[in-house]
C-alpha cells in the first residue's frame, strides 16, 4: 500500500499476472492519494468446470439475456473484493480504479473535495468517472457545473444506473449495501448489478475524470465488444423477451431469479425504456463523441 493523501483510499483492481497500473499509480502519487491494489481474480485461467463454482450462468442468462465470459466472471468477483476491503476499512469515501485507466488532468484532491462538498455523504451514492456514454443518462434537472481546475465540469444523477465500472468514487453507505447483496454466484457484469444498484444514488460527471487507455483494450471490453459484433440473442428473440416482460410472463417464469416485482420491472422495463426515450427525446450534453445523454 502507498500512504498519502489521508482523505480517501483509492483501490485499483488488476491481474498481478498481467497487471498494467504502473503507469496510473505514477499519476496518483503525483497527485497525493493514497493507493492500495486489490489483485483480481482470472477466470480466463479456470477450466469451465471450475468457473462454475462462481458463476450462475442460468440466471445471467435471464439478467444479461446472455451467459457471462470468464473474463467478465473475474471482474466481477474483483469489484466484489474492492467492496469487501472499502467496508472492512471503514472510509466515508473511496476511489476505485481498473488498472488500464488513466486519469484526466483535472482529478486532483482539490477538484475530489469539491466534488464531495456538494454530495451528501450519508445518502448511498457513487460517482461515476467514466461511463459507456450510449449508456448513461442524466437528468437535465440535476445539473450542476462545478469549477474544476479552472474548467467547469458537469454532475448530474443518472436516470438508471450507467454502464461503466473502470473509474469511480463510492462512499461507505453505497458500499455496504452493494456487499451485502453481493453474496454468492455472480449473475451479472461487474458494472452495477440490478439487484442492488437502484437502491443507490449514480451521480456523474463530464468531461470524464478517467477514461481507459486508448491503446490497448481490457478483457472486459474485448468480450463485450464480441457479444456486440455477434450478439448472443437474435433479434426475434429478443423482441419475444421484450414482449413477454411486459406482458409479466417472464416475470413469472424467472420469479426465483429476481427479487421481486421491483426488481424486475426496473431492471427488465425501466431501463430499456429511459435508453430508448433518451434516443427519442433526449440530446448529448455536448458534441463530444464521448459525450452521454441527457433527458
Amino acid at each position: 500500500m502507498h500512504e498519502a493523501w489521508p482523505g480517501v483510499t483509492c483501490y485499483i483492481v488488476g491481474l498481478g499476472s498481467d497487471y498494467r497500473g504502473q503507469p496510473l499509480e505514477t499519476q496518483l502519487s503525483a497527485r497525493g492519494f493514497s493507493w492500495e491494489h486489490v489483485w483480481g481474480f482470472d477466470g480466463r485461467r479456470m477450466s469451465p468446470e471450475a468457473l462454475s463454482e462462481y458463476v450462475d450462468q442460468s440466471a445471467a442468462v435471464v439478467l444479461e439475456h446472455r451467459p457471462l465470459t470468464a473474463g467478465e466472471v473475474g471482474c466481477a468477483l474483483s469489484h466484489r473484493e474492492a467492496l469487501r476491503r472499502i467496508v472492512d476499512r471503514g472510509d466515508k469515501w473511496s476511489l476505485v480504479f481498473e488498472d488500464d485507466v488513466r486519469i484526466s488532468p483535472l482529478l486532483t484532491i482539490s477538484a475530489l473535495s469539491t466534488l464531495l462538498s456538494v454530495t451528501p455523504a450519508k445518502q448511498p451514492t457513487i460517482i461515476l468517472f467514466s461511463c459507456r456514454e450510449d449508456y448513461t443518462v442524466g437528468n437535465r434537472r440535476s445539473l450542476i457545473r462545478l469549477p474544476l481546475e479552472g474548467q467547469k465540469v458537469s454532475l448530474l444523477r443518472a436516470r438508471v444506473p450507467p454502464v461503466g465500472a473502470q473509474a469511480y468514487l463510492i462512499n461507505s453507505a453505497a458500499a455496504a449495501i452493494a456487499l451485502s447483496r453481493s453474496v454468492g454466484p455472480i449473475t451479472s457484469v461487474a458494472d452495477w448489478p440490478s439487484e442492488w444498484s437502484y437502491r443507490v444514488q449514480f451521480l456523474f460527471v463530464y468531461p470524464w475524470l478517467a477514461r481507459p487507455r486508448l491503446d490497448t483494450a481490457s478483457t472486459l471490453q474485448v468480450a463485450r465488444a464480441e457479444f456486440e459484433e455477434a450478439p448472443w440473442e437474435s433479434p426475434a428473440r429478443a423482441a419475444r423477451r421484450h414482449a413477454l416482460a411486459l406482458s409479466g410472463i417472464w416475470l413469472v417464469r424467472h420469479r426465483h431469479t429476481y427479487r421481486g416485482v421491483r426488481h424486475f420491472l426496473r431492471h427488465e422495463v425501466m431501463r430499456p425504456c429511459t435508453y430508448a426515450l433518451a434516443k427519442r427525446f433526449g440530446q448529448r450534453i455536448s458534441q463530444e463523441a464521448d459525450a452521454p445523454w441527457i433527458l
